[in-house]
């Protein structure tokens, strides 16, 4: 789950490369996802974490160079 700034709670699917490299993983609707990266300010994800739950990850993503 992903939220921008404090608007609604956006699901985005994700996925692991072909190559199945441990820790990566690509969002597959990028494009929406980075439509609205650009207008935010904060971004939160929540993941799952095996034996360990969930977890939100803040970032101040403001002024971010495009």
């Amino acid at each position: 789950m992903v939220r921008f700034d404090d608007s609604e709670l956006w699901k985005f699917d994700i996925g692991e490369p072909v190559e199945s490299t441990t820790g990566l993983l690509f969002i597959h609707d990028k494009e929406e996802f980075i439509s609205q990266l650009r207008k935010a300010k904060s971004l939160k994800i929540e993941a799952d974490f095996y034996q360990e739950g969930p977890r939100v990850f803040e970032f101040d993503v403001r002024g971010l160079d495009w």
